[in-house]
Order: C-alpha cells, then sequence, then structure tokens
C-alpha cells in the first residue's frame, strides 16, 4: 500500500536477512536507504546481508557508512572485523573487533574473542589466540560450541 515507508522497508530487509534471504534483504534495506539515506540500522543490515553473501568489499563499505552514522553500533564493528579478515587486513579487523567488544562487552559482543583468536591464529600469536578463547568460554561456559573451542585451544596450546 505504502512502497517507501521507511520503518516497513527496513524491518522487512533485517527480517529477510533473519531468514538467510540476503538478496532479498539487499533489495529491500537498498529501498528504505533510498528513502533514508542516514538510517544506520539500514546500512548495518545491508552491510550484514553483503557479508552473508561473499561480498566483503560491499560489506565493508555499507558497514563504515553505518559507523559514520553511529559509531556506537557494536555490531557494526563486529561485522566490520568479519568482512575485514575475509579481505585478510588483520589490524584493522583486530581494532574493529576489539571496538565491537568495547561497545557491545561480553553479553552482547562475546563472539569478537572467536574472531580474534582466528586473527591470532594466523599471525602465530598463539598465547593470544588461546587467551581470547579462554575469555569466550569464561563468559559463555554453557555454549554448545564449548567442546570445539577446547579442541581448538589444545591444538594451539600444542603449536606454542
Amino acid at each position: 500500500m505504502f512502497p517507501s515507508y521507511f520503518l516497513a522497508l527496513q524491518q522487512l530487509g533485517l527480517l529477510f536477512i533473519e531468514v538467510a534471504k540476503d538478496n532479498l534483504a539487499i533489495e529491500t534495506l537498498k529501498k528504505a536507504i533510498a528513502v533514508n539515506p542516514r538510517a544506520a540500522q539500514s546500512h548495518l543490515g545491508l552491510g550484514i546481508a553483503y557479508l552473508n553473501i561473499d561480498h566483503a568489499s560491499e560489506a565493508i563499505s555499507e558497514l563504515n557508512l553505518a559507523l559514520s552514522l553511529d559509531s556506537r553500533l557494536f555490531n557494526a564493528h563486529l561485522y566490520l572485523g568479519m568482512a575485514l579478515i575475509t579481505i585478510g587486513k588483520l589490524d584493522e579487523a583486530e581494532k574493529s573487533l576489539k571496538e565491537a567488544y568495547s561497545i557491545g562487552g561480553p553479553v552482547q559482543a562475546r563472539a569478537a574473542h572467536l574472531y580474534l583468536a582466528s586473527i591470532y591464529d594466523k599471525r602465530k600469536e598463539y598465547q593470544k589466540a588461546i587467551t581470547e578463547l579462554e575469555s569466550y568460554l569464561r563468559e559463555n561456559p554453557k555454549a554448545p560450541n564449548a567442546p570445539k573451542i577446547q579442541e581448538a585451544i589444545t591444538r594451539l596450546k600444542a603449536k606454542r
């Protein structure tokens, strides 16, 4: 009925991401952004959808736009770090992931530990990787992936 109703477009786009319909999310969020280009959440969602379909450079662009509109979006920092890892910009990714954790804390951004561990593993900084994984388990003791994290810690300890 109202094809340019911003809030409906944004919410629909974000829902498409939740149900893994990323191409529909991209199409819908682009429409939302056309109506309101200063909507940080729409840029964040678009960045996530791009990352989900392995379009890291587009994801980085949208996530940076989201952060230019609202630098306190821990999710934007988190996903930006993830996208930067995929293109090998580990120093920038590390900075973004640390910022995500700084803003979101252990409840909202504990996944940053996992991505930071990945960066440190790639750099052969095994003790730092172990520390991040142990921090993740300490903050999330009932994590369903805890056995795999423990295996990764053991593997990393053998590399030291």
